[in-house]
């Protein structure tokens, strides 16, 4: 007996959309706190250094699949 199945097209979509989304929040969230401790403290904290790398990770990684696709 399978306790998982493997998902078809329609759930590896839904998904990537719900991953898509929550990467998108924690990214804005980090920004926001990073954000807000700047203008109180005037120093960037980790999270801003954690956003910025998470970004960069994301364009990097971005333009190595669709180039990898060609």
């Amino acid at each position: 007996m399978k306790i998982f199945k493997k998902a078809d097209e329609m759930e590896i979509h839904i998904s990537f959309l719900s991953m898509r989304l929550a990467w998108v929040f924690m990214l804005l969230a980090l920004l926001v706190w990073a954000w807000y401790d700047f203008s109180k403290y005037s120093k960037l904290n980790f999270a801003f250094y954690i956003g910025t790398v998470g970004g960069i990770f994301y364009w990097l990684s971005t333009i190595y699949y669709r180039n990898k696709m060609r």
